[in-house]
Order: C-alpha cells, then structure tokens, then sequence
C-alpha cells in the first residue's frame, strides 16, 4: 500500500532502483480492499521483435511502496 508521505506526485517521471527503468505517475486509485491506496504508472519498453525507436507504452496499477534505499529517484516533479 503507498502510505501518505510517498513522494511521487501524478504527472512526475521517476527512476525505480528495483526495476531499473523510469515511470511517470498517472494516478493513486484507492481500493475499498487489501490494496488500499495504490499507484498507476505509465513505462515504456523497448520491443524486441522490432528495432528501436519502436517501443511498447504499458500501464500497470500496483501497491509498490518508494524504496529510496534501492535507488528509486525523482527525475522530474510535475508541472
């Protein structure tokens, strides 16, 4: 569950230390369920059937919580 204090904001790209890879925030949908408050993220991918610049734009929604301890980073705050 992502707790009050997490710093990602909607429209923020950051960096996770876990995956290796940027996202941008798209959304915090909270669930009357175990999920709680969770975190919607937009990430692309680079497709490996094709060559670049072809990628594949996914989004997942999950309780991740921020692990600066593993690396996770702001790139850009919102506008």
């Amino acid at each position: 569950m992502i707790g009050p204090d997490d710093p990602r904001r909607v429209g923020g790209r950051y960096w996770s230390g876990y995956w290796g890879e940027e996202y941008e925030v798209i959304a915090f949908p909270v669930f009357d369920d175990w999920r709680g408050r969770s975190i919607t993220v937009r990430r692309r991918e680079y497709c490996v059937h094709h060559t670049p610049p072809c990628v594949f734009v996914r989004t997942a929604t999950h309780g991740t919580p921020w692990e600066s301890r593993l690396g996770d980073r702001i790139i850009a705050e919102p506008a």
